[in-house]
């Protein structure tokens, strides 16, 4: 199996190539280690992808290996432990498991904000831009510092009040919830008084 993202490609490696690892491999530690790993690809072909070795490489120079990336098999409760990080020559990490979950968390967030607030616009707001210029500028400056207001004291306090991926998770889905939904129900609201005082006018 191979993944490819912006910079790497990440690939499983083969049964016969952890058997290669275990016989070019010095260190005691690493070699017992690959041989778990092969066990458990023996052990449990239907969950191998679980147990390999995971090569680690540039995506623009693929035959230049930067890492591994290794788990400790599937547990009864789903849970997947992961091997140590990898860093380069510099020391600098190279793939930060810890920012690849917080940018998960985010983008959960966002994409259930988003699917949601567009499912609740389409069925109570029927937000339209046919409206006069000054109409949309009004929207547009209010929207944007209700958004930075959401932003710089509401996401604070979330993620206080929510420490961790959870706090996170959180204050993404309300700033987008706010731009698909919350600020569209509210204009809509405010506008349909204002249009009907003009008529009765």
């Amino acid at each position: 199996m191979t993944i490819e993202t912006e910079r790497l490609i990440v690939y499983s490696i083969s049964n016969d190539e952890i058997r290669e690892l275990i016989e070019g491999e010095k260190d005691e530690e690493l070699k017992k280690a690959y041989g778990e790993m092969l066990q458990g690809c023996l052990n449990e072909p239907e969950n191998r992808l679980w147990y390999t070795v995971w090569h680690i490489a540039l995506k623009n120079e693929p035959e230049t290996a930067v890492g591994d990336l290794c788990f400790k098999g599937l547990s009864e409760d789903g849970i997947v432990e992961i091997g140590p990080e990898d860093f380069d020559a510099n020391g600098v990490l190279i793939v930060d498991v810890a920012e690849m979950a917080n940018d998960t968390f985010k983008s959960v967030g966002w994409c259930s904000a988003f699917l949601i607030g567009w499912f609740l616009e389409r069925r109570f707001v029927g937000f339209t831009t046919e409206v006069p210029l000054i109409n949309r500028i009004t929207r547009m400056v209010i929207g944007l510092l209700v958004f930075y207001a959401v932003s710089l004291i509401a996401v604070p306090l979330i993620k206080e009040w929510i420490p961790g991926w959870g706090g996170t998770m959180i204050s993404c889905f309300l700033q987008l919830f706010y731009v698909s939904f919350l600020f569209l129900w509210c204009i809509k609201k405010f506008e349909k008084p204002v249009s009907e005082n003009k008529l009765s006018d």
